[in-house]
């Protein structure tokens, strides 16, 4: 739990029995080993104290939902290197498309996109150069994520990569 800290830990024959501090409040809890089926839950007594323990429930509980939400809240936003691929995923699929509706070849879309004299380099330094095949993947993982890959995007889930034919 974030802005607090475990003040006993123990485990025995009926669980780990944990005190966690938090703002100043101390949650005790039994964690009872999960059985095959059974969904996490919490047990609480019914004693006389069953009020006040079933307040601090609430209230761990709360603070359990919202370190959860802060933390899938940050795995949506991309980082910053996240980010500048996706530009550039984004910018080299604007090359490709030349001012008269054609498609631009790789070369072209690199050379726009990296800068560069096309005289200074030979076609097989071209072949074999790593901008080459720079450009080759930011175009299909661009492709992937046009054709569909930017659900998964909406949902968190950034696009993976992997091997592209060239």
């Amino acid at each position: 739990m974030a802005g607090g800290g475990v003040i006993c830990d123990r485990t025995g024959p009926r669980g780990r029995h944990l005190v966690l501090d938090h703002e100043g409040s101390r949650h005790r809890l039994v964690l009872i080993p999960a059985s095959e089926g059974i969904a996490p839950s919490y047990i609480l007594p019914a004693e006389g104290h069953f009020a006040v323990r079933n307040a601090a429930l609430t209230a761990f509980h709360r603070q359990a939902e919202r370190s959860r939400g802060s933390a899938r809240a940050g795995a949506a936003q991309p980082s910053s290197y996240q980010r500048h691929r996706l530009r550039m995923m984004l910018a080299a699929l604007d090359a490709r498309k030349s001012a008269d509706g054609s498609r631009a070849s790789l070369r072209q879309t690199a050379l726009e996109l990296f800068g560069g004299d096309p005289a200074d380099e030979r076609a097989i330094d071209w072949k074999t150069s790593s901008r080459r095949r720079h450009i080759q993947r930011l175009i299909a993982e661009g492709l992937k994520i046009v054709e569909g890959g930017y659900r998964d995007l909406l949902n968190a889930r950034l696009p993976e990569a992997g091997p592209v034919g060239g």
